[in-house]
């Protein structure tokens, strides 16, 4: 059992100074009690089995969510001294969600995603591995390997990444493809939306530069539960929505949103979601030219499909802490070049955020520098936090 701990809460902490490193201190004893079966042999074929590669649409993903989500603001501080306020689904709300779905009789017929989907699943073991993930997500354990990796929780580094690309300016990420590995409640991936639907529709006629988002999270749960649901708020809380709701009609062409990160004053709501408000946020990403992909299962079996062909950027957020998952991390992202060739020429820019140490698991900067060294790749740290628990954020290269 693994707890990062940010004081026994819910969710992110955001006073780092009362992040000690007491907190975040390792107890791997009694793991196989307290894991709910995950220690018998059976158990772990079936957990393994929730490993498969699959690829999800948008289409399938919009039909998981539920006719109304819970939300929190997040304030994100920016290097440039401002902030950018984010809208993340309650943790609370994702369990009841959770647990509804498996109180349902009809388990199979009544899956999160269709049988058509799932149609490979064992409609047993995922029953249980998915009640295995409630548990865990309910118990004061941050992640279960092989069953639960953390997905539903916020975690610092992600803020780092936010940070660092708002420093370094998101308009090369306009018409590129990004994959975010391990993505959790996707925050970073949340504020690169926010930047993209702040890009004004040309009065022209001119159609924006296409961007592709990819997200991928070992849990096919995760991807329904906290990241579409994260990427759907941060839509309807997009400069964009906004002047749309206050005009109340629909955006014409040569609109323009508002400038910056505007700071705004929100509270803690539900948005109620119903299919005209479903329509208008698919309309809005074909609008701005936003494709989003959704990817689940373990990085060893990850695949460049056709979709997943020419990827521009990789980001990844506190995904080091398990030195056991590490090479199988380091091979997508050395994989991930194997691409360029003929129209494509550069390989993808490839960014990692992590603590300097995972006390209590061996993982951390160091090791995992190491294990890119032993692939023939290099690290650079471009950002880093020294005071507390270090952080940083390294570019990761490959010849």
């Amino acid at each position: 059992m693994f707890k990062f701990d940010f004081d026994n809460q819910d969710d992110l902490e955001l006073d780092e100074e009362s992040q000690t490193d007491e907190n975040r201190a390792t107890d791997m004893s009694g793991y196989h009690k307290d894991a709910g079966g995950a220690g018998d042999p059976l158990e772990q074929g079936k957990e393994r089995s929730a490993g498969a590669f699959r690829e999800f649409s948008l289409e399938d993903l919009l039909s998981t969510l539920p006719p109304k989500i819970s939300y929190s603001p997040l304030t994100v501080p920016l290097a440039s001294g401002g902030t950018i306020t984010l809208l993340r689904r309650d943790l609370f709300d994702a369990r009841f969600q959770l647990i509804a779905t498996q109180q349902d009789e009809n388990n199979e017929d009544n899956a999160m995603i269709g049988g058509a989907d799932m149609a490979t699943d064992n409609a047993a073991s995922k029953a249980a591995l998915e009640g295995q993930v409630n548990d865990f997500v309910a118990a004061p354990s941050d992640l279960v390997p092989g069953v639960y990796e953390g997905g539903l929780k916020t975690w610092e580094c992600s803020l780092d990444l936010i940070t660092y690309m708002e420093a370094q300016g998101t308009s090369g990420i306009s018409g590129k493809s990004v994959l975010e590995l391990g993505c959790g409640t996707a925050l970073p991936s949340m504020y690169l939306v926010e930047r993209l639907l702040a890009r004004p529709i040309p009065a022209d006629g001119a159609v924006l530069e296409p961007t592709v988002l990819c997200l991928q999270d070992f849990n096919t749960s995760v991807l329904q539960l906290v990241t579409l649901p994260n990427i759907f708020l941060t839509w309807y809380l997009s400069s964009f929505m906004v002047n749309r709701r206050e005009n109340t009609d629909t955006a014409q062409e040569g609109d323009t949103p508002m400038e910056g990160h505007t700071a705004r004053v929100v509270e803690p709501g539900d948005v109620i979601i119903d299919e005209a408000l479903l329509e208008t946020f698919k309309a809005s990403l074909r609008l701005h030219n936003i494709t989003l992909r959704f990817i689940s299962g373990a990085w060893s079996n990850f695949v460049f499909t056709s979709t997943l062909s020419e990827i521009d950027f990789i980001l990844t957020s506190e995904t080091i802490y398990n030195t056991a998952s590490v090479p199988s991390l380091i091979s997508v992202m050395k994989r991930s070049r194997d691409n360029v060739g003929g129209l494509r020429q550069i390989p993808p820019v490839i960014f990692v955020a992590a603590k300097v140490l995972y006390f209590g698991v061996g993982g951390g900067v160091k090791e995992f520098g190491r294990s890119v060294e032993e692939e023939d790749g290099e690290t650079e740290v471009v950002w880093e936090v020294t005071h507390g628990v270090g952080r940083q954020i390294l570019r990761v290269t490959f010849p």
